[in-house]
């Protein structure tokens, strides 16, 4: 039997006011209370890859996540099926240095994959649907590649713990529970499996509010696993949003340095910098951007982004 509460905290919100210092990282903004003080932090941007220019293009990237081995990205594309620019694929791999090609579908089960998660240790993939409301948890078959047809695919809704609008969904190794981020409202869940399996009846589900800390649109979610944090990529305020795992607000990470208009961030993912000179302990951000939606305007543009930030 599902589980559920509310975890969020009692009290006072942190409430941004006027004042403001500059810091050695970046702007410091507090409140009436130091202890509410929180970091704004302006990430530098390295490089913008033109998802367009993968073979064949990803139009709207939504999801992004990292295999150490073969030391790839893996992207997620929710729109390209939509309006005829689908040419088979809307799982996508890349390298850091900027190429990309399409490697899996998930339409037998999923039309709308707008969120990826993986667990490094069994390769297991998860995906979040915004439409049917459910992750779908997905085992790689003896091809080891994902979106093919020798995958194991099991779902679990996320309507029957309150979540309408799964935007998201990332896997915490270090509890093995997933957090999955809802859009429309603002909260993030907490899923623990308890007996590890997902799904079972057997989850206990917690959840906390974003709203409060000034979001308007949680379409992204990543996991920070050197500092042990969440990361909530709002695509209104331009911004992620650093929080401990219990909701408390840390940092924000503004993408002010971000040039391009028509910004639509979906979702961010901590991978080894695209240096080669660097060690394989430097991490930076990768933030892959939807653009312009495809059934915005026509033709559709073909247009997805993905950024590094360090």
């Amino acid at each position: 039997m599902l589980k559920t509460f509310d975890a969020r905290p009692r009290g006072n919100a942190v409430r941004f006011v006027s004042a403001v210092a500059a810091t050695a990282f970046g702007v410091l903004l507090w409140s009436a209370s130091p202890a509410s003080a929180v970091v704004v932090v302006r990430p530098t941007l390295v490089q913008t890859i033109d998802t367009s220019k993968f073979n064949p293009y990803s139009s709207d990237p939504s999801g992004i996540t990292y295999r150490p081995l073969p030391d790839r990205l893996v992207i997620s594309d929710s729109e390209v099926n939509e309006t005829g620019l689908y040419r088979g694929f809307n799982l996508f791999t890349a390298t850091r240095s900027g190429s990309g090609f399409g490697s899996g579908t998930t339409l037998a089960y999923s039309g709308e994959p707008t969120g990826l998660g993986r667990n490094p240790s069994n390769g297991t993939l998860y995906i979040s649907d915004d439409d049917k409301d459910k992750v779908f948890v997905v085992l790689a078959g003896p091809d080891h590649v994902h979106g093919t047809s020798d995958d194991t695919v099991t779902a679990f809704s996320t309507a029957a713990f309150g979540s309408g609008d799964p935007e998201d969904v990332a896997y915490d190794p270090a509890s093995g529970h997933l957090f999955i981020g809802d859009g429309s409202g603002l909260e993030i869940y907490d899923v623990n499996p308890v007996n590890g399996v997902f799904g079972d009846g057997n989850d206990v589900v917690t959840h906390f509010d974003l709203a409060r800390y000034g979001l308007r649109d949680c379409e992204g979610l990543g996991i920070d696993p050197s500092r042990n944090t969440l990361l909530a990529v709002d695509e209104k305020t331009k911004a992620i949003y650093e929080l401990d795992k219990s909701g408390a607000l840390l940092r924000i990470l503004s993408l002010s340095a971000i040039p391009t208009t028509h910004q639509a961030v979906a979702d961010v993912t901590i991978t080894p910098t695209s240096d080669p000179t660097d060690n394989g302990s430097a991490m930076d951000y990768w933030i892959v951007d939807r653009h312009v939606d495809n059934n915005a305007t026509s033709p559709p543009p073909i247009d997805g982004l993905l950024y590094e930030m360090r």
